[in-house]
């Protein structure tokens, strides 16, 4: 059967999310009702999902063409009833069952510009797939993120910064453990910035995410909001600067700081306590995790990605599983610096955590 049809087979297995989803709940209520309270885990599982209800991914391969070494695809899904996304797709041309790689981007960007990421991990033998994030590239709707998040903050509805995006990335994993070349038990991620933290998010919930390397994505944001620099630095950021002036005119408040984290609070709860950095990462554990961070980092303090690494290295000792677990930090170069060798080792923790054979076998 040539490969494109087989999305139509794709399609019939949207029922199987149905049924994860079920047994997702059921096995929250078990919990809640063997222990008396949900784990963290669970609790921010019951966030991630909210009230959404599952629906059909609907899969439709749009276009594929071959590029160097690579197939390329785009395929229009439904991780959410009114918010359709097109999932770019890179694998090699060579039929196979490949490891998969989700690529996320940083704040201000779109898929598009991770393909220097994505081509180069598709030639070393994944199928990569990107989606953009809720209200960027392809997915605006007719507004950007800041109109979405300051619609979000005077209505009290909605969490379209971080979480509605980390929601259709679990739907864009369901879809991938659809496809025939994929080995559904072999599914890492990386992200940049905002899809940094959008990795340790998803890989935090879902654990289908075998190995995880948030790139400067990782610090302690209820201590970061506490520095003069690292607020600052968020608030000249394109998408907070209009957000903090309209949303501190909402509230009454002048202070940047202030604004910021009462806007945090409501944008993402709970993000700034039980579900920060240090509480959520180490449940990644024993699974492979990269942290790459920069030594002048304002807007992810190296000091508070640190507090993270020691809380998560305590939780792999406990497992044995300290080799799984590495903080590469690059000197000298603030956020958005480029570093070539950090991603040279994201691709490399990769291709050695996703390739290599499980224990037994």
């Amino acid at each position: 059967m040539p490969y494109s049809l087989s999305h139509r087979r794709a399609a019939r297995t949207t029922g199987a999310w149905l049924l994860v989803v079920a047994g997702l709940v059921a096995g929250l209520s078990t919990g809640c009702r063997a222990q008396g309270q949900p784990s963290l885990k669970d609790e921010f599982r019951k966030l991630l999902i909210g009230g959404r209800q599952p629906s059909p991914l609907n899969p439709e391969v749009v276009s594929t063409m071959d590029v160097e070494m690579n197939r390329v695809e785009r395929v229009r899904f439904t991780p959410e009833p009114g918010h359709d996304a097109v999932a770019l797709i890179y694998r090699p041309k060579a039929e196979g069952k490949y490891p998969a790689i989700v690529v996320q981007h940083f704040l201000g960007g779109t898929k598009e510009e991770m393909k220097p990421l994505i081509g180069p991990l598709a030639q070393k033998g994944f199928v990569v797939a990107a989606i953009d994030g809720r209200y960027r590239g392809d997915r605006k709707n007719g507004k950007d993120l800041q109109t979405a998040m300051l619609e979000s903050l005077r209505s009290g509805k909605g969490h379209p910064f971080l979480l509605d995006t980390a929601y259709d990335v679990t739907r864009l994993i369901d879809y991938l453990q659809s496809r025939p070349d994929v080995d559904p038990t072999r599914i890492g991620m990386t992200g940049v910035s905002e899809g940094g933290i959008i990795t340790w998010m998803v890989a935090a919930a879902d654990d289908r995410v075998k190995v995880a390397a948030p790139v400067i994505g990782v610090t302690a944001f209820g201590t970061a909001l506490q520095k003069v620099e690292a607020v600052e630095a968020q608030a000249k950021a394109g998408a907070f600067s209009t957000l903090i002036a309209e949303y501190g005119k909402d509230i009454g408040e002048k202070d940047p700081a202030k604004v910021l984290r009462a806007a945090w609070d409501k944008l993402v709860p709970g993000m700034l306590d039980r579900f920060d950095a240090p509480h959520l990462v180490p449940l990644i554990a024993p699974r492979a995790l990269l942290i790459s961070s920069h030594e002048l980092d304002e807007l992810f303090p190296l000091d508070g990605a640190k507090l993270v690494v020691d809380a998560a290295r305590a939780r792999y000792k406990e497992g044995n599983a300290e080799d799984r677990l590495q903080h590469r930090v690059s000197p000298g170069l603030t956020h958005a610096q480029l570093d070539f060798f950090e991603f040279l080792s994201v691709a490399a923790w990769l291709e050695r955590w996703l390739k290599m054979p499980e224990p037994g076998n």
